[in-house]
């Protein structure tokens, strides 16, 4: 038996990561959603030219992170569950996923949000 591929394994990851999030929603326990993930940080594709704010959730093999793309002159947001193990990874858009959506406004209220530009030019 071959070993499962990104594709084969995103959906189990991102419905428990769901769940875990919107429990943390429901019981308002913000506390838990700071411990909950490793980092907030700007990041950029210079292969797509594109930037976005990470989520990271884990690390290693396998990793799973959300990324919020935000460029207000293409009118754009969009939000992805990204699973990645070694060479290989997964995306899902999330972006009319109600936990998403709070998520997201969660961390502009907490941290700010930059728009894509202001990664790239490093404002």
């Amino acid at each position: 038996m071959s070993e499962k591929t990104c594709e084969d394994r995103i959906d189990d990851a991102l419905e428990s990561r769901a769940e875990d999030f919107i429990e943390i929603y429901r019981m308002a326990d913000w506390d838990s959603l700071n411990e909950y993930g490793l980092a907030y940080d700007p990041c950029v594709e210079p292969e797509y030219d594109a930037a976005y704010s990470r989520y990271q959730i884990s690390w290693g093999g396998p990793s799973e992170e959300i990324r919020f793309y935000n460029n207000k002159w293409l009118g754009t947001k969009r939000i992805e569950f990204v699973y990645m193990d070694w060479g290989d990874h997964a995306k899902r858009d999330i972006s009319d996923v109600e936990w998403a959506q709070w998520l997201q406004d969660y961390f502009i209220e907490c941290y700010g949000c930059k728009e894509q530009s202001q990664i790239v030019s490093g404002i």
